[in-house]
């Protein structure tokens, strides 16, 4: 968290080489047995609570970087580490993030006509600042909604990313072009998710069928309903899906 608030200069930049270093392509492979022994925990814990899938998501993202980051293992759900990270990125995301109020000039409006030189008015900066950053954050996800790019952007239709199209197009539609960030703040970690994701992914398309829940007066399946709990960190709501083993084997 301290990396993607540090300023740009030395610190920044040692900061920058000690992540790639961790986090390059070469030392990925060194992470393999950590991301096959967490996606094999995910796999588990769905299957034993497939109901609260969204809670072993969460547990799946925070126990991995603690592990990776720094070596330290949660051992349930209500860990001290892992309940502390998810205050911390609450927080970022809802307060201070969403403008919830926790900067003076929210309590004491007036402090809003401070000359930009007097002590204490920096937060007029910072809040510049943000308010820029935050609009080019949010205009990520209107890239992926781009009906030009993407007919029906809204619809689950993964086959999308199997036709042949124009090498222009195909680089609008690769998300890695875009969702990890760009130049000196690009996610130092994107080989590491990537490589998690896929592992996850794969794992629960080879083990488990994965669908709709049912009405229990009509029989009918029901469509989930995505919402999104904030407009930070991009995180569905429960949808009621489905879970189980393919067979006994998978098992």
């Amino acid at each position: 968290m301290w990396v993607a608030f540090t300023g740009y200069g030395d610190q920044s930049k040692r900061q920058r080489k000690l992540m790639h270093k961790a986090f390059g392509l070469p030392a990925i492979p060194t992470y393999y047995p950590l991301l096959q022994s967490e996606t094999n925990g995910f796999l588990k814990r769905l299957i034993a609570s497939p109901l609260n899938y969204v809670a072993h998501t969460r547990r799946y993202a925070g126990a991995l970087t603690l592990k990776v980051v720094y070596g330290y293992e949660p051992l349930d759900y209500g860990d001290k580490f892992l309940t502390l990270a998810e205050e911390c990125v609450d927080i970022l995301a809802n307060e201070i993030a969403s403008g919830g109020g926790i900067w003076p000039v929210d309590i004491f409006p007036v402090l809003r006509y401070l000359p930009d030189w007097l002590p204490g008015a920096g937060f007029k900066m910072k809040a510049r600042k943000w308010k820029a950053k935050m609009e080019e954050f949010v205009d990520l996800p209107a890239i992926t909604r781009n009906e030009r790019i993407y007919e029906n952007p809204s619809s689950f239709i993964p086959e999308r990313f199997l036709e042949k199209v124009d090498i222009t197009t195909e680089r609008l539609r690769d998300p890695r072009n875009y969702v990890f960030g760009f130049g000196r703040r690009k996610c130092p970690g994107q080989n590491l998710v990537e490589s998690s994701i896929w592992l996850l992914m794969a794992s629960m398309i080879a083990t488990l069928n994965i669908s709709k829940p049912v009405d229990a007066k009509s029989g009918k399946p029901v469509e989930p309903k995505v919402e999104f709990e904030n407009p930070i960190f991009r995180f569905t709501a429960d949808a009621g899906l489905v879970f189980s083993f393919q067979d006994t084997k998978s098992v």
